[in-house]
């Protein structure tokens, strides 16, 4: 290997190391405590049991990079405030703010936030609801979408069985949780990030769920309302 090569993986190693950590104190500045800050988005899912339409949620605490996430029937408003007590009911920690993209069923570029619906129902549950309105000015977006389930297997979701998705999620959700190392959190993994409050120093698992429930029947009523 030349030195001049050298050099220049020397130097995009450096660039590299120094836009992590900006990323990585931008993190803590915006999210400085576990629930300042979760990021909510939902993806379909071309799987379409009895023409209905399949839906990833997925929740990341910004501060500990804890993730939540559950596949319901339809990308419904019902759906997504189903999903949205699931999660308040399973972080160890109460959530003061929620982040979404403006796009159904969340939002709609068409309608203002003091008439959002979602907004109003996170209200009432003492919870800011934020709509991210240009995604290219939110730094964290891009890798939080990345450290989701769907983010990770992009583009091969749509050729697996319910049972096998659902396995394979209940997988990776124990994996990242508690033993994906983040760089964006300094070379700790999420229970680890977690475990530095001391309110949560006793924790050595977060398991949101062990076994993720299947597509029946209380869920089709859940994501019809």
């Amino acid at each position: 290997m030349s030195s001049g090569f050298a050099e220049i993986l020397q130097e995009l190693h450096v660039v590299g190391m120094h836009t992590m950590n900006n990323l990585t104190y931008h993190i803590r500045t915006i999210a400085p405590w576990p629930g300042s800050l979760v990021y909510v988005e939902s993806r379909r899912l071309s799987l379409r049991p009895q023409q209905f339409e399949p839906t990833l949620f997925s929740a990341v605490d910004i501060c500990t990079h804890l993730q939540i996430a559950r596949i319901y029937l339809t990308p419904s408003f019902g759906s997504a405030i189903d999903f949205v007590d699931y999660v308040r009911d399973r972080y160890p920690f109460p959530i003061s703010e929620i982040r979404t993209g403006n796009a159904p069923p969340f939002g709609s570029p068409t309608t203002s936030p003091s008439h959002n619906r979602f907004t109003t129902a996170l209200e009432g549950r003492g919870i800011k609801h934020t709509l991210i309105i240009e995604p290219h000015h939110d730094p964290v977006l891009a890798t939080v979408l990345r450290l989701t389930f769907g983010g990770v297997f992009e583009g091969s979701l749509d050729h697996r069985g319910e049972e096998h998705l659902i396995d394979e999620l209940t997988r990776f959700l124990f994996f990242h949780n508690n033993h994906r190392v983040l760089p964006t959190l300094g070379g700790l993994t999420p229970i680890m990030r977690l475990r530095e409050f001391e309110s949560f120093k006793h924790l050595r698992l977060f398991e949101p769920e062990s076994s993720q429930r299947r597509l029946d029947d209380q869920t089709v009523q859940n994501s019809l309302e």
